[in-house]
């Protein structure tokens, strides 16, 4: 994606039709899902008017307010709005608001809000003591890196010297006392959050403190695995004289275009100093310094150089499938240097705000690092979540940030030449895999949603003692849902269900999966938004009635996710029972009637004019083709008074289902 804050582009756009919005109805079809909103096609605002004049449409008060944060574009010529959630001044910590918009008017609207009321307390506890309390829940052992002695610092961040600069501020913030689905006021609390940095990496942490009482909302991990924060070493990369030379890597062979540096008689393991592409930087964990040697033959390295060699080259690979399959430019994608820690003395790797950390599995034998190309490919695609979604890391936006590192992972090994392409995180080492994206319950991990081996996440408090609520076990559902679009499958689920998803091929499920992390995401997505972000993201790229629309979402009830998918019904009387459905269902008759149901809340069916139609419905169709309705034709809503729709009668509304008449 095109990264731009495009504030130029704030388009005033009033609605073409000459009538006062005061509900959501008027401008949007009904929807039964509050965080996914499709605007009605005659419909002309801006994303600016929504978030301002009426963001009261969405249940938010005058003391609410949408600021904007970002603007991205798209290869597809749309525009993405991110808004953040302030209630009383102060961040509403979860609450992102995403505005699409295409040709200058906003289509559809995703993300999570805090609807309910909540009034700010008197803030008692001031930052000084709130820092005080939240060193409390570091974990044992830990100590703050600020009330370190300056030489302590240097050695744990090579190159800092003075403890007060590590010194965490503050912030006022609405904190969420967990990630989950859960957006109503009594999950909210204003706290002062901190960032929290260690002597030990893996025990870094965010904690909030409650401003009336002192008490901890949330502590979370600040990185993904068990890797906390380590400072980015630094290193001129300015050297005239770059090379691509033979080099023996572990388990990959010896590979052309190893990328070096010379300088002073010294060749280092960077590439691309010549600013053509994003730098690659490889250090040594021991020493904290570039790896280099006095020649620039690496065909015959000892093993420590080895490991130092594949992890350099793996980085380049990963680096070069960004360029080239999904057009960004490192994993910010500003072109930002990507450096490369290798040889912790760890069985572990991880993402560490700009750099990743490959361990050694805590021997000298290059064999079971940790730094395969789909591990590398998976930590670096922490640091695209980092600046995409950013799902937090722990219970389902966690899982789901795993998932897309597996993903990418294992896809960049698609674009090495020479490499088989394998389901398995890990498989290259001589050490046991890590996940199996093709059969997630071989390595205990879950393939269903709750299903077996799924981590139970009611009443989870996450914690480096329960992996922060099995984000490495529960990715293995978006797992096989990725391998199921890509590979296709049959089987039965967990649930009991039949399912049978008709490959697509990895190119075109890698564009869908990189779509619904960069533009329909957010920070505390939960799965069931990442099946509707994909869906979306599929019907962006390949249209509806498209064999990868199917897929998606056929692959999705696979995994529990979502009801069962029905399609292209071509009948004159039909019992819809509870089906989900992404493309116009076609009814090719002048007359027709359903058996006498119950219909879900917030759902309905639009027909075409002249239909006849009897009997009480219930359908579960989520969207549908907009090309496939007249629009310069008038439409008839069928809306009988007796409809049954739930607990809440009030929302009587109709649409969906398109009857489209020979």
């Amino acid at each position: 994606m095109n990264k731009s804050i495009l504030y130029a582009l704030l388009l005033i756009t009033c609605q073409s039709f000459g009538q006062s919005i005061t509900s959501l109805d008027q401008i949007a079809y009904p929807t039964a899902n509050p965080d996914w909103i499709q605007l009605r096609p005659e419909v002309r605002l801006s994303a600016e008017l929504l978030a301002t004049k009426y963001k009261s449409l969405f249940d938010l008060s005058v003391e609410d307010e949408l600021r904007l944060h970002d603007i991205d574009s798209d290869k597809l010529g749309m525009l993405h709005y991110t808004y953040q959630q302030f209630r009383h001044g102060y961040l509403v910590e979860g609450a992102e608001w995403l505005m699409h918009e295409r040709a200058g008017h906003v289509v559809s609207i995703n993300g999570k809000l805090l609807r309910d009321d909540k009034t700010a307390p008197e803030i008692v506890l001031s930052e000084a003591a709130a820092l005080n309390v939240a060193i409390e829940f570091l974990p044992d052992g830990a100590r703050p890196i600020w009330l370190l002695l300056p030489a302590e610092v240097g050695r744990i961040r090579p190159g800092a010297s003075d403890p007060a600069a590590f010194r965490p501020v503050g912030e006022l913030v609405w904190v969420k006392s967990s990630a989950d689905n859960n957006f109503s006021a009594d999950q909210y609390a204003l706290a002062w959050r901190f960032r929290l940095l260690t002597d030990r990496f893996m025990d870094d942490r965010m904690v909030a403190i409650d401003v009336t009482d002192g008490s901890r909302i949330r502590s979370s991990a600040l990185h993904p695995s068990c890797v906390g924060h380590a400072a980015a070493p630094s290193m001129s990369c300015d050297f005239a004289n770059t090379y691509e030379v033979d080099a023996l890597t572990t388990w990959y062979g010896t590979v052309p275009d190893l990328g070096t540096t010379s300088s002073g008689g010294q060749y280092y393991l960077l590439d691309a100093c010549d600013g053509s592409l994003a730098e690659i930087q490889t250090y040594d964990f021991t020493t904290g310094t570039t790896v280099a040697q006095g020649t620039n033959d690496w065909t015959a390295p000892i093993d420590s150089i080895k490991s130092h060699l594949t992890a350099h080259w793996a980085g380049k690979r990963m680096r070069n499938y960004l360029i080239e399959v999904l057009d960004r430019d490192s994993y910010d994608d500003q072109g930002s240097v990507i450096r490369i820690i290798n040889d912790w003395h760890q069985s572990n790797a991880g993402w560490s705000d700009t750099l990743m950390i490959l361990g050694n599995a805590q021997n000298n034998d290059p064999d079971d690092d940790y730094n395969t190309i789909d591990i590398v490919g998976h930590e670096l695609t922490h640091g695209v979540n980092d600046f995409e979604a950013n799902l937090v890391n722990e219970l389902e936006p966690g899982a789901l940030d795993e998932s897309f590192a597996d993903i990418f992972g294992t896809a960049s090994e698609w674009l090495t030449p020479g490499i088989t392409h394998d389901w398995i995180i890990g498989s290259d080492r001589d050490a046991a895999p890590i996940r199996n994206m093709q059969n997630p319950n071989a390595l205990n991990d879950p393939d269903t949603y709750e299903g077996d081996y799924w981590v139970n996440q009611n009443g989870c408090i996450p914690g480096s003692n329960n992996d922060d609520c099995g984000v490495h076990t529960n990715c293995g559902v978006m797992n096989y849902w990725y391998y199921l679009i890509t590979a296709g499958g049959s089987g039965i689920n967990d649930n009991g269900d039949g399912y049978n998803v008709n490959a697509i091929g990895h190119i075109a499920a890698e564009q869908i999966a990189y779509r619904n992390l960069t533009v329909y995401l957010t920070s505390m997505s939960q799965y069931i938004d990442a099946r509707e972000g994909s869906i979306q993201a599929a019907l962006d790229l390949f249209g509806c009635n498209s064999p990868e629309v199917e897929a998606v979402i056929r692959a999705w009830y696979a995994v529990g996710v979502g009801p069962e998918p029905v399609f292209d019904l071509a009948v004159t009387t039909f019992d819809i029972g509870n089906y989900d459905a992404i493309n116009a269902i076609h009814v090719h008759a002048t007359s027709w009637s359903v058996p006498g149901v119950t219909m879900e809340a917030g759902y309905g069916i639009t027909f075409m004019p002249n239909t006849d139609v009897t009997g009480d419905m219930d359908v579960t169709i989520i969207e549908e083709c907009d090309e496939l309705i007249p629009m310069q034709a008038p439409v008839e809503v069928f809306r009988p008074d007796e409809f049954e729709i739930g607990e809440n009668k009030s929302k009587n509304r109709l649409k969906h289902l398109i009857i489209d008449l020979d």
